[in-house]
């Protein structure tokens, strides 16, 4: 049973890929794994046309926990290069036993939809209950180059 405590997560590292699968006992299994840049291609452009890469992104956030069992409300906030405005996501962490010592918590997002305009940086960070700004985990720069 779930204690309704608010414990307290301590990110140790982000990893953004195209894909997170669950097995049956429980392993991730990542996708596409994003290692120094998103270098991304998109058609020539016409003269009255603005081009946009796509994407469908995961984040996988390794933690590890102060307490044993309760709940770690969090926000995540994704940052693209043109910073027109940010996605944020609400989410909590249920911890229902207590984890071994050393043990990776994770939190697992996604797929979360972006339109990329220009290259530049993408951040992701992360705001955990009772902080009252974000803590940037991870900047990938993004590589967009258009057809000639």
């Amino acid at each position: 049973m779930t204690n309704n405590k608010n414990i307290k997560l301590e990110p140790s590292f982000t990893i953004i890929c195209d894909d997170i699968r669950k097995e049956d006992n429980g392993k991730h299994i990542l996708i596409g794994v994003y290692t120094g840049n998103i270098n991304l291609a998109g058609p020539k452009p016409t003269d009255d046309m603005r081009v946009a890469a796509n994407l469908h992104l995961h984040f996988w956030i390794a933690c590890k926990v102060e307490e044993k069992i309760g709940i770690a409300p969090f926000e995540i906030k994704i940052d693209e290069p043109t910073k027109k405005g940010a996605i944020i996501i609400n989410g909590q962490v249920t911890i229902d036993n207590p984890p071994k010592p050393n043990e990776i918590i994770p939190i697992v997002v996604g797929p979360i939809p972006l339109r990329i305009w220009e290259s530049g940086n993408l951040v992701v960070s992360l705001k955990l209950h009772g902080e009252k700004e974000f803590t940037a985990l991870c900047t990938m720069p993004v590589n967009f180059h258009l057809a000639k």
